[in-house]
């Protein structure tokens, strides 16, 4: 999924040069005069829906700090419902740029001809950073905590990923209290594929799997799975603090 912008300036320039060349092809002509003049209602018309719709994206994404943020990550949800045309273990370049490897995606020699490969190496999760959100659904873990929290204890680049040092805290509420549980484990991050991977923690198998959208590097879709055959068996959002 790739995305164009059309600002509402740009939209206007092109209405205005449509109608000033319908006037100059007009003339005198009375009837073409006629038919111009229904033509202007319908692009005062178009204008007003256009702008409409340009306060309608401009007020969704006031919060926010760039529209492509937004629509960023409106692509990342599209990738994974309709897929990017990519094979296992590959990465989209987009604008007609194919794919490549995984391997060589932030490894510092541009494959992609439009850079998009070496244009997002930044690592969402550094050494201090934490996490917090809730849980959706949990059909497999032993706790079925409420909620969910992800602290980044240390991390080493590695080249194409970032290796973790992780810590979990999950909690749930009772009609006792609030039970906590508290959990290390190693991982890393993943720069094609944007993901946080924490390796299991106990003996039952259970690791996370976090994408970061594309577009955005403070929400993350994180589901624990069982390592063995990958199979997601609880899901959360969390939010970088």
């Amino acid at each position: 999924c790739r995305f164009l912008t059309v600002s509402a300036i740009t939209m206007r320039a092109v209405l205005v040069f449509v109608a000033l060349l319908g006037v100059a092809l007009a003339g005198d002509r009375p009837n073409i005069r006629v038919r111009l003049d229904s033509q202007e209602v319908r692009l005062n018309k178009l204008t007003a829906r256009f702008q409409k719709i340009a306060d309608k994206i401009d007020s969704s994404t006031s919060g926010a700090s760039d529209s492509a943020t937004v629509i960023g990550a409106l692509c990342g949800t599209l990738n994974r419902k309709l897929g990017d045309g990519c094979g296992e273990g590959q990465f989209q370049c987009g604008e007609g740029g194919g794919c490549i490897p995984n391997l060589e995606v932030c490894d510092g020699d541009q494959q992609c001809g439009n850079g998009a490969d070496e244009a997002t190496c930044d690592n969402p999760a550094p050494a201090g950073s934490a996490f917090k959100g809730t849980l959706i659904y949990d059909y497999c873990t032993q706790r079925r905590p409420d909620s969910i929290s992800i602290f980044i204890n240390s991390a080493s680049a590695k080249n194409v990923r970032v290796d973790l040092g992780v810590s979990l805290s999950v909690e749930k509420t009772t009609e006792d209290g609030s039970i906590a549980a508290y959990l290390t484990a190693p991982g890393y991050y993943d720069f094609a594929e944007q993901r946080l991977v924490v390796k299991p923690p106990e003996s039952d198998g259970l690791g996370i799997v976090c994408k970061f959208d594309r577009g955005t590097q403070r929400e993350c879709t994180g589901y624990v799975v069982r390592i063995a055959t990958l199979e997601k068996c609880a899901k959360f959002i969390v939010i970088r603090q």
